[in-house]
């Protein structure tokens, strides 16, 4: 176990110093050549500063090596790091699904969708915010309807014509009003 967590943060370490562009094109210039700070300033195109910098940050990292060679310091990039970079993504690579396997699986295994709430299911008013989620669900009465158009007799509604018009208009819960409980249900069991 200790083993993994210090190959994971190795591999966090790694991972974490070529997130940078610049970093990533000092490895690039490296290739696998030995190169001093002023070739690789020169190569990259950054100052003598920056490129001490970023090559202090993959030393420590761990992703490039250097060797002292008289007055200079020549740099390289770690086969070690690399190998390990290249284990994990390919256990990666070796348990992934391809793209098409989790459209499969969610049309193989769909989640139950609930078809109505019974009374016992929904929260009792409490004159809160849920109630003003519910009041937006539910549609207005006919002549509240008409009143709103500016008309002045109520509007019968036309007959419905699918069954989930008729079970509404037989007084069975719409789909947003069943959203809506179970909205508030989630947010009760959770807490909130």
């Amino acid at each position: 176990m200790t083993e993994r967590i210090s190959t994971h943060a190795r591999l966090e370490s790694i991972l974490g110093s070529l997130g940078e562009p610049t970093r990533r094109r000092i490895v690039d210039a490296l290739g696998s050549e030995q190169l001093s700070v002023t070739e690789i300033v020169e190569i990259v195109g950054i100052s003598q500063p920056a490129a001490s910098k970023h090559l202090k940050i993959l030393r420590e990292a761990g992703v490039i090596l250097m060797r002292p060679d008289a007055q200079r310091r020549l740099y390289r990039v770690s086969r070690e790091a690399f190998t390990l970079l290249s284990t994990w993504s390919g256990e990666i690579a070796a348990n992934a699904k391809p793209a098409g396997a989790l459209h499969e699986d969610l049309t193989v295994r769909p989640d139950p969708v609930p078809t109505a709430l019974t009374e016992t299911d929904l929260p009792a008013a409490s004159g809160g915010a849920d109630d003003d989620d519910a009041a937006a669900a539910q549609p207005a009465p006919p002549a509240a309807a008409a009143a709103a158009h500016g008309g002045s007799s109520p509007v019968r509604p036309a007959a419905p014509q699918t069954p989930g018009q008729q079970a509404q208009a037989d007084g069975a819960p719409s789909f947003l009003q069943n959203l809506a409980g179970l909205s508030r249900l989630a947010r009760r069991r959770n807490g909130r």
